[in-house]
């Protein structure tokens, strides 16, 4: 069962984020080089990709082209070795991503479908 953080006022995140287990492996594209990665965690806003040794664009800004989803636009937000935090561009492919993702997590099992802090 998904469930809702509890509120925290020193949090600066607007919407809960939710953990990716198990996780969602994907291909994110910059300057015409495709890096794997894999789906830590995501919300409506953004997500935190992993980039095993440290294999990540080197540019802040990058996308993820999906086939039945479209091109979601990426930009860099933060940096703590092999992670990678990223803001949407909040377009309909975004959403549609995160649709895609939840539905993914949700299936997997309720225990690891958990809202993080």
């Amino acid at each position: 069962m998904l469930r809702t953080p509890i509120p925290n006022a020193d949090e600066r995140r607007e919407w809960p984020r939710y953990r990716a287990a198990p996780k969602i492996e994907l291909f994110v594209e910059a300057n015409g080089q495709r890096h794997r990665c894999a789906l830590e965690n995501l919300s409506l806003g953004g997500a935190c990709l992993s980039f095993p040794g440290n294999d990540m664009p080197s540019k802040a800004k990058f996308r993820l082209s999906l086939p039945d989803i479209g091109l979601v636009r990426m930009e860099r937000r933060w940096r703590d070795g092999e992670l990678l935090g990223v803001l949407f561009d909040y377009s309909d492919a975004s959403l549609a991503f995160v649709q895609d993702c939840l539905r993914r997590i949700m299936t997997t099992g309720d225990e690891m479908a958990q809202a993080e802090p």
